[in-house]
């Protein structure tokens, strides 16, 4: 019983292990933006290799403007009409870093193809641009692109509504709390004075 107990454990080990690195890929968020607002993005780079990574080059989408890097600690950053690239640094075996920048997403956007191109110490570069769902064929793993879908501006009206529906409550229930303060007071003052 106590060698069958063990076995799944480690059996349920190794498959975890195993699955956490076939989904550890290049991944830029959020998953979701709205069109015509500025945005934080977030690119996350895992080393899916035994060295480490060099650099890593993503490519600017239709649909992106005004794209604007934020320093990051030991990384070099040069941005071009089409690119961002990182390069200088080092993400250790086994460990991924988060790259963040700010960008524009045009008013008539409806989704973002991120495509990036991750360069490693022995200068191979794994190349992820391809359709989430591609299954490559022998020992290659499937490298998919990440993909920002993008709200329209009129879909985001209702979260508008919704902050004026709670800000007239807040004020509601502001109004209410002191009318209620001075019927107190006024009914201490009656108790008193007979």
């Amino acid at each position: 019983m106590i060698r069958s107990t063990i076995a799944t454990i480690i059996a349920a080990f190794i498959f975890f292990a195993s699955v956490t690195t076939v989904y550890a890929h290049v991944k830029v968020e959020p998953a979701e933006a709205t069109a015509g607002k500025s945005q934080i993005f977030t690119i996350t780079v895992p080393t899916e290799k035994e060295i480490p990574t060099t650099s890593i080059a993503l490519t600017i989408p239709e649909g992106v403007s005004n794209v604007t890097p934020y320093a990051k600690a030991g990384w070099d950053i040069q941005i071009t009409d089409t690119q961002i690239i990182w390069t200088g640094g080092q993400i250790l075996r086994d460990l991924k870093d988060e790259f963040r920048f700010s960008a524009k997403v045009d008013s008539k956007a409806e989704k973002l193809i991120w495509k990036a191109y991750q360069s490693y110490a022995d200068a191979s570069v794994v190349s992820w641009d391809q359709e989430p769902g591609t299954v490559k064929i022998g020992d290659e793993e499937s490298t998919p692109y990440s993909q920002t879908v993008i709200t329209p501006v009129n879909a985001s009206q209702p979260l508008e509504t919704t902050n004026a529906i709670l800000a007239l409550t807040l004020i509601l229930s502001i109004t209410a709390l002191v009318f209620s303060a001075a019927a107190v007071y006024k009914a201490y003052q009656i108790k008193h004075i007979e």
